[in-house]
């Protein structure tokens, strides 16, 4: 599965492209916990391929909000310089045993597929109809 991401970001490396990663559960998510390998290699992939690749990336399956920052060389140094990209975490429509509903929407660059700005919206009696 990594494979086949490292060579997808090479390819579009190769080409001068930006992509999105998507996936529904976080790289080496066992329910509580990060594994240490995939977690290690997902993370050694976003450091060789952000920012001039990774533009950002998208998960769910926490049913929280909240948002991961990968940091270069492993995060030896957390800091604004050495931050190279987001991870999103969804909040999700369906909630769990003490989770409130939400649904986020992003704006995006269109140019460079940057995220500008996210907005949340937490209660589902309070979204807007349409139609």
């Amino acid at each position: 599965m990594l494979r086949f991401l490292t060579d997808e970001l090479q390819d579009a490396e190769d080409a001068g492209d930006r992509v999105w990663i998507l996936g529904h559960v976080l790289s080496g998510w066992d329910g509580t916990n990060p594994l240490r390998n995939p977690t290690n290699l997902f993370y050694q992939i976003v450091d060789r391929f952000s920012p001039h690749v990774i533009a950002n990336i998208f998960f769910g399956h926490t049913h929280e909000d909240q948002l991961n920052i990968f940091y270069a060389n492993n995060a030896t140094v957390q800091s604004a310089d050495t931050a190279l990209a987001v991870s999103w975490i969804a909040p999700s429509i369906t909630p769990l045993t003490n989770l409130n509903s939400g649904f986020r929407v992003y704006e995006v660059d269109s140019a460079t597929f940057d995220i500008l700005d996210a907005h949340t919206l937490a209660d589902l009696a309070s979204f807007p109809t349409f139609g």
